[in-house]
């Protein structure tokens, strides 16, 4: 936390956290009570169906289309591009600098400068990372401020992008639509893709995972608003062989996927079009623009 020492936890205690731990942990043993130890193909692919726009907004969750109005609408930025570290830097800079109203909401499209394995603020690198072998082949280890699993990150594979509001964007939003409601736009805009929503956090297509997604909510400080930031990741392409290497994936959370590897997780955006990374990404930029 010193890191981030203007950062706090807004909304609630450990009272509060236990108890919805161990409402989670009663739901999860519910949902998996009964159902079998491997999956075979047909089934895990089944796994990854993601959840359709109109299946997903409920008649609650559909007026929060309309959030995105000004002045929540953002500024969309393509960014310089910028090394592991420094966009780990630039994320908790420019969030801090929505709490003291200093900017406002922006969506923030990410370049990379070098490969990196990005791990979640609440993980041990020794667990996450083969550390000989990720430096031996040129990638920095940093850690971000959200939570969330390990990423892997190579400049010409990803799109990556951060949304910074101020936190009455979500104000009476549950965590799970938070996401979906932030994403929203993404989902809208890749439409022709085939791609959904997938458990909390995740970006889907019928094969496998496309991306995911981490938060992190940010106090107020003596003037201000709470702020919010939301970030992304799409893989556009994928290095199974490498990130098998470097990434260190337990047995338990293989299991949880249902699938034997890593890279049978991920369905890069590759799979589905002819564009270019590059494109999309510009392309995303502009309906961002527009639509948002």
């Amino acid at each position: 936390m010193a890191r981030y020492s203007d950062v706090g936890l807004v909304g609630t205690d450990a009272r509060s956290i236990e108890k919805a731990f161990d409402r989670a942990l009663h739901d999860e043993r519910r949902t998996l009570r009964g159902a079998p130890s491997r999956c075979g193909a047909e089934e895990s692919r089944a796994l990854f169906v993601g959840v359709r726009l109109d299946d997903e907004w409920s008649a609650v969750e559909r007026p929060l289309a309309g959030t995105w109005k000004p002045p929540v609408h953002p500024q969309v930025v393509i960014d310089q591009p910028r090394g592991p570290q420094e966009q780990m830097d630039i994320d908790n800079e420019w969030a801090i600098q929505v709490v003291r109203g200093a900017r406002p909401a922006t969506l923030r499209f990410w370049r990379w400068t070098q490969p990196a394995v990005v791990i979640g603020r609440y993980q041990c690198v020794h667990d996450e990372v083969d550390l000989e072998a990720a430096r031996a082949a040129g990638f920095q280890i940093v850690k971000r401020p959200t939570g969330g699993g390990a990423m892997f990150v190579r400049p010409s594979d990803v799109i990556t992008y951060s949304l910074y509001v101020p936190a009455p964007f979500l104000e009476g939003v549950a965590v799970r639509a938070s996401y979906r409601l932030c994403d929203r736009w993404l989902v809208e805009a890749l439409r022709g893709m085939d791609i959904g929503f997938g458990g909390m956090n995740d970006v889907v297509t019928p094969n496998g995972k496309a991306g995911g997604s981490a938060q992190r909510r940010y106090a107020p400080l003596d003037y201000g608003p709470c702020a919010v930031l939301h970030h992304t990741t799409l893989s556009y392409a994928i290095d199974s062989e490498t990130m098998s290497r470097l990434l260190r994936v337990s047995d338990e959370k293989m299991s949880d996927k249902a699938v034997r590897s890593v890279s049978k997780r991920v369905d890069p955006l590759c799979m589905h079009t002819a564009l270019s990374r590059e494109e999309i990404m510009h392309n995303l930029a502009g309906y961002a623009h527009r639509g948002i």
